[in-house]
């Protein structure tokens, strides 16, 4: 539905801190990059991620979608 949310930079104490990712709130689609400003690589969560396999500890920025 064109809904999005993000995160430019999480540089509050949870950048390269996050090892696993839940969706909520409608939003099916979860996206986490390891550069600020939705930058370089990603992975995505649909919604959930158990594990962060090549991203793990290392996120900067998120988006959020449905």
């Amino acid at each position: 539905n064109g809904v999005r949310w993000h995160i430019d930079n999480l540089d509050l104490g949870w950048g390269n801190s996050i090892s696993s990712a839940q969706g909520f709130s409608g939003c099916n689609h979860f996206q986490h990059f390891d550069l600020p400003n939705q930058q370089g690589l990603q992975i995505m969560c649909p919604p959930n991620c158990w594990t962060m396999p090549g991203m793990d500890n290392k996120t900067e920025s998120l988006l959020w979608f449905a």
